[in-house]
């Protein structure tokens, strides 16, 4: 089963998702109806140090998913057997692990709040119980995230379609079956050697804009790259501060391996290029990275791998572009809307894309999950968390590098500004 780590500051009942650098999570975990899987609660306390086993010895405990406050309607998930309590050691730092099994996430409860949207938000509660005590000791709530399937059982059985003819793509494959197959050329010309194995294509390094810090220290890169979107087991994992092997910086003039000290106010601006040795060709992963600068951790900024924006610096696309987002969740649940901003100048000064989809939606669209559409005039609400914008860039020029930053907007707040070099890092 899927593991889904999740570490949650939980100074009091309600819970706050984060990462384990006690960073605030921009994102809400997620479960997938009619998957089961392993909800593994690694709980901190409000000055991020993880709270002890022996704090978490009850002798029962009760989970519940539910999409409303009333105790008389039947929650959409809940679980009441087979918790564990592990202790799990990250870096320098042993966690508690609460294990709930989610083996039935297929509930006629479920079915029924999700309906035929994409996904729904539920309210998490986990209790644990003392001996003897019908009162929990423990309490804890926080939200997650359901995404619904598009098929399971009873869904129904296509039918075929009759006679018809081979597509390309099918094509390909029978030749590249046939050529695979036992045979000679005896008779009928001069045998050469050859071979008809697929040459191995190197993995595109991932390029990376190097942020400045507000109190001019060295910063250090730290990134993951794993084919679950937990993060757990990860192909590639990379500290530059405990090792600088297949990461180069650009000074200005040339490439050169990343400092041991970190890269200080000479580089901010600049660009890294990391070389993955681990990641398979043809295999989709999730990516993430922040910056440390020795005190203090960015945000995550998370991104599919390979996925538009890494990419060599030598080949810069050709206008028209699109970039790709995704959409963040809102504490609120409110709709939300993007301003992107993309510039020759470093300090954004005359833009040459500017893109407020609260004024206009032109050149933005969204996966609704099943298509593409044009994105709301009311802004993406919460069945399109999780989901991703495409943006139109249509006034570039072929060979220029651009800087580039976007944030989100929920009719009150707006989020930090992420800020990367266009194109040259993952989005």
């Amino acid at each position: 089963m899927q593991n889904i780590i999740i570490y949650l500051r939980a100074g009091d009942v309600a819970a706050t998702v984060v990462d384990e650098y006690n960073q605030t999570a921009k994102t809400t975990p997620t479960i997938t109806r009619g998957m089961r899987a392993n909800l593994c609660l690694r709980p901190i306390d409000s000055e991020g140090n993880p709270i002890p086993a022996e704090n978490l010895d009850y002798v029962g405990w009760d989970f519940v998913l539910a999409n409303d406050w009333n105790t008389s309607t039947d929650p959409q998930i809940r679980v009441q057997t087979g918790f564990t309590v592990s202790s799990v050691t990250v870096g320098d730092k042993t966690f508690s692990q609460i294990t709930i099994p989610l083996t039935e996430t297929n509930t006629t409860q479920l079915v029924e709040a999700l309906g035929s949207s994409a996904s729904v938000k539920l309210g998490a509660e986990l209790a644990g119980f003392e001996s003897g005590e019908s009162d929990p000791g423990f309490l804890i709530q926080f939200d997650v995230n359901v995404r619904n399937r598009r098929g399971t059982a009873g869904t129904g059985t296509p039918e075929p379609v009759g006679d018809g003819t081979y597509s390309a793509v099918q094509i390909d494959v029978l030749l590249d079956a046939k050529a695979e197959a036992d045979h000679n050329h005896d008779g009928v010309y001069a045998p050469l050697e050859h071979t008809h194995e697929s040459q191995a294509v190197p993995p595109l390094p991932v390029m990376l804009a190097v942020p400045g810090d507000a109190d001019d220290d060295a910063l250090h890169l730290q990134l993951e790259v794993s084919e679950n979107a937990d993060f757990s087991d990860p192909a590639e994992s990379v500290d530059t501060s405990t090792s600088q092997a297949n990461v180069e910086v650009y000074d200005g003039s040339g490439w050169g391996a990343f400092p041991a000290a970190g890269l200080g106010t000479p580089f901010y601006g600049s660009v890294v290029s990391v070389a993955l040795q681990n990641v398979q060709a043809e295999t989709r992963y999730y990516l993430r990275y922040h910056w440390w600068d020795g005190t203090d951790y960015t945000d995550w900024l998370s991104a599919t791998y390979p996925s538009h924006g890494i990419m060599p610096v030598s080949e810069p696309p050709a206008a028209p572009e699109i970039i790709s987002l995704e959409i963040p969740t809102d504490s609120d649940d409110h709709a939300l809307h993007l301003q992107l901003e993309l510039s020759a100048n470093s300090d954004l000064s005359d833009p040459v894309e500017s893109i407020d989809t609260s004024v206009s939606q032109g050149n933005v669209e969204l996966f609704d999950g099943t298509e593409w559409i044009a994105f709301p005039a009311t802004g993406a609400g919460t069945p399109y968390y999780g989901l991703r914008v495409a943006v139109t860039l249509v006034n570039l020029t072929s060979g220029q590098r651009y800087y580039l930053r976007f944030r989100w907007f929920d009719g009150t707040d707006y989020t930090d500004w992420n800020s990367t070099i266009y194109p040259a890092s993952n989005l």
